[in-house]
């Protein structure tokens, strides 16, 4: 269910679409990385582009690899 990038982080994804049927840690994992993300418009800090580049970091440091669909 899960792959490693070239750093040695485990990718869960591993290029499969995130569905409602999800592992119950994955959808932990990525309801943490959301909130984070409110708490930041919460702040005050940054306009759409800000928040995409932070939840990109925020997803990355999670162990998710982004990637644009084709």
């Amino acid at each position: 269910m899960y792959g490693f990038n070239s750093e040695g982080k485990k990718l869960w994804s591993n290029g499969k679409p995130l569905t409602a049927a999800m592992d119950n840690v994955l959808a932990s994992r990525l309801g943490k990385v959301y909130w984070r993300v409110i708490e930041n418009q919460r702040n005050g800090i940054g306009d759409s582009i800000d928040a995409g580049l932070i939840l990109r970091r925020y997803l990355e440091e999670a162990g998710f690899e982004v990637n644009e669909k084709q």
